[in-house]
């Protein structure tokens, strides 16, 4: 059989990622799953595509990163605006509440706090999408 030239750069396997503290994330159903150091040779680029199908606090300690990161929320119907839940999001120092309820994207500049993130309503399955400019993901807890 030939080899493929390019099926390196197609991804289709996503085991569930592993936290910081060793354990799966389980709870959550990933979609898709990729950092740039495993998968992109080191590439300032990792995505996390995350199926929410019950309400939950995602993240719960406020922290910032070293790198921009963006969070993608996409509502089940892709022909609505309407994200089928609610979710709230807290940025800054001040820990400012930001409510969304409709499609979004939200762009966490490099140093900026931010979290808890909680899911706080789930009417309809919704997608999150976690797009990091950098080959890893790592939080700094201040």
């Amino acid at each position: 059989m030939t080899k493929i030239k390019y099926e390196h750069l197609v991804l289709t396997e996503f085991p569930p990622p592993k936290l910081e503290d060793g354990a799966i994330a389980s709870k959550y159903h990933i979609l898709a799953h990729a950092s740039g150091i495993k998968k992109f040779n080191g590439k300032d680029f990792s995505i996390a595509a995350t199926a929410i199908t019950e309400p939950s606090v995602m993240v719960s300690d406020t922290h910032s990163h070293e790198f921009d990161q963006f969070l993608v929320f996409i509502g089940g119907n892709p022909l609505s605006k309407s994200l089928g839940g609610e979710v709230e999001i807290c940025l800054g120092e001040e820990k400012e509440k930001h409510t969304i309820t409709s499609s979004a994207i939200v762009h966490i500049p490099k140093g900026t706090m931010h979290c808890p993130l909680t899911h706080k309503r789930v009417d309809k399955p919704y997608i999150v999408l976690d797009i990091l400019l950098a080959p890893e993901y790592k939080k700094h807890i201040n």
